[in-house]
């Protein structure tokens, strides 16, 4: 592991993600990616692929190179979709940014604590 120190750690995160504008691209640390693999059925698996990345993400004072890039089968607010998820070798959740917020139209009511997917809000 890295040792960078993130401010979200895996363990109440399995399986979920942070929605995180603060984000340059959605991106994962790989306990994380490990786990959700490990949970996915076969109808979504052989959606899975992954890609060599060059990307490098800042975590506080700290750079990491991705270790890969993978379109991710997910399921979303009851949606299947595909992200582009970038794997980077730390203890951190998914975190979504805003670019991918924006691609799967999803809009979030801060008023009301809902987002928003195709018109249908969720808790």
């Amino acid at each position: 592991s890295s040792g960078i120190n993130a401010e979200y750690g895996v363990g109440e995160t399995v399986n979920k993600a942070v929605l995180d504008s603060g984000a340059s691209k959605t991106v994962c640390g790989l306990e994380w990616y490990k786990c959700y693999l490990d949970s996915l059925d076969d109808e979504l698996r052989k959606d899975l692929q992954e890609y060599t990345s060059d990307t490098i993400f800042r975590f506080g004072v700290g750079k990491l190179k991705a270790m890969k890039m993978a379109h991710l089968p997910v399921m979303f607010c009851g949606e299947k979709m595909k992200l582009e998820v970038h794997v980077v070798d730390t203890d951190i959740p998914l975190l979504i940014s805003l670019k991918t917020m924006k691609t799967m139209g999803l809009q979030i009511n801060f008023e009301t604590d809902k987002v928003f997917l195709n018109g249908q809000g969720f808790d």
